[in-house]
């Protein structure tokens, strides 16, 4: 469709090419994006959610849709994800979508939240929210990759860093070489 002059772009055009590829509607001309076209996008790649003027505008299930069809869309959703029902609506669709949400919207209690699933999903958590107590509790629940506990918390903690050695005894060569302990504590 970007390749066709914009002359020659007919509405059903317009239709099978964004059937076709959600991502087409950035070349769909504004008189022809009724909220079918737009539906049809989003099916395909929630990312052509992007291309949408006034998308706020939009009824709910359409966020949803783009959601299912490429959460990567959640990353340029901020707007929409600071409203806190929004927010439980995406996690419950799937834990994961973590991933996607921006820094700045993780609280504590989101990290928590998302953590009681799945402490391998800590590397998704802001650095300034793992604390002390959250890498302990991550640890406890099987935390897989000790490194996305940040250093100064590994290395301040004498039982700390005995749990992860007792989980991980191979991870004791790395501790021998960098760990501010003796090997006898």
């Amino acid at each position: 469709l970007y390749y066709i002059p914009e002359k020659d772009r007919t509405k059903e055009l317009c239709n099978l090419a964004v059937k076709n590829d959600g991502l087409a509607l950035f070349s769909v001309p504004e008189k022809f994006r009724d909220k079918d076209l737009i539906f049809d996008a989003i099916s395909n790649n929630g990312l052509a959610l992007q291309f949408v003027s006034n998308y706020e505008i939009l009824p709910e299930g359409y966020f949803i849709t783009a959601i299912k069809s490429n959460p990567a869309i959640l990353s340029l959703l901020n707007w929409y994800l600071s409203n806190i029902d929004n927010l439980n609506l995406v996690l419950n669709m799937d834990i994961n979508n973590i991933k996607y949400i921006p820094e700045e919207l993780i609280n504590i209690d989101l990290a928590i939240r998302v953590l009681s699933k799945d402490w391998n999903l800590l590397k998704f958590i802001p650095e300034s929210l793992r604390t002390a107590e959250i890498c302990d509790i991550a640890i406890d629940n099987r935390l897989t990759d000790f490194s996305l506990i940040p250093e100064k918390i590994r290395n301040s903690s004498k039982e700390l860093l005995q749990k992860i050695v007792i989980l991980n005894p191979e991870i004791l060569q790395e501790y021998k070489n960098n760990s501010p302990f003796t090997e006898k504590e």
